[in-house]
């Protein structure tokens, strides 16, 4: 968990602490995905309200989006989330989202990147999943998810967890596969974790909205194996993690890819799939080890 001001520093308007007042978050999936990355700086103590405003959007988005689900079939795998395509030209990174990252990626063009999204609940606790994300080892924890996982560069790794900085930092130098392994990517992501514990900005909003937010992204082009299918230009990844009860919380995955090929359709529906169901499979993994 993030550390967190006096009780007596929160309660002063945030112009009295020479800083700019919360954002509001909006309603729509992919502008609260944008706004999260948007608002993940931890220097602006503004941004703590900001994501939990987004917080209590993106739960209910998904409460909305799971009954609507359940409603047209009554067979329908909850435990999978709800899941959607981010092809719209408003669902995309523009320049101004990549531009300020650090170290800034090779490839700043976000609208080049189609991305999908996965929401869920999950019984993993914030304390869990700081254990099984700051862990090494990754290859053991999800075996069926990289063919290849190595770490370096690890930062804030016993302070974070303690709730003594304020975030955690590492690289990760990973292979993976895709259409069944035979395609493989191999990428090299800068990743970034921290925590937010804040009230949301709306006037019925009584409890803090305590979660986590993390976004990864290729710092250079990657590999693609085999060479013939085209080019890896970019992947960007973000995490949104928050308490609903003390035994619920809601997990938002999602992640934009850029694959260039003259051979396939790489925003078709058949790669967008292939996205999707890896990302929840890696959740319901993910929910198996804290179990």
């Amino acid at each position: 968990m993030t550390r967190l001001p006096s009780p007596l520093l929160l309660a002063l308007p945030v112009f009295a602490l020479g800083c700019t007042p919360p954002d509001p978050a909006p309603s729509a999936l992919s502008d609260l995905l944008i706004f999260g990355m948007q608002n993940f700086d931890t220097s602006d103590v503004s941004n703590e309200r900001s994501l939990a405003d987004a917080a209590a959007n993106f739960e209910t988005w998904y409460d909305e989006a799971l009954a609507e689900a359940v409603a047209e079939d009554p067979d329908y795998d909850t435990n999978l989330g709800v899941s959607r395509g981010l092809t719209d030209e408003s669902a995309r990174l523009s320049e101004d989202e990549l531009l300020g990252l650090d170290p800034a990626p090779e490839v700043i063009t976000g609208e080049d990147a189609v991305g999908v999204v996965v929401v869920r609940d999950t019984h993993c606790s914030l304390a869990e999943l700081d254990s099984l994300y700051l862990r090494d080892d990754q290859t053991t924890l999800f075996p069926d998810n990289y063919i290849a996982y190595e770490r370096s560069g690890q930062e804030g790794y016993d302070c974070f967890p303690a709730g003594e900085c304020d975030e955690a930092r590492w690289i990760t130098d990973l292979t993976s596969g895709i259409v069944n392994n035979t395609i493989t990517t191999q990428m090299i992501l800068h990743n970034e974790m921290r925590g937010f514990d804040a009230l949301p900005l709306a006037d019925d909003a009584e409890e803090n909205r305590v979660g986590r937010i993390s976004r990864a992204w290729m710092i250079e082009e990657g590999v693609v194996t085999p060479s013939t299918i085209g080019r890896f230009k970019q992947n960007i990844q973000f995490e949104f993690v928050v308490e609903k009860t003390p035994d619920t919380f809601l997990h938002v995955y999602a992640q934009w890819v850029e694959m260039q090929s003259g051979e396939i359709n790489t925003e078709g529906a058949f790669f967008l799939n292939s996205y999707i169901e890896g990302l929840q499979e890696y959740m319901v993994q993910l929910e198996t080890w804290c179990d």
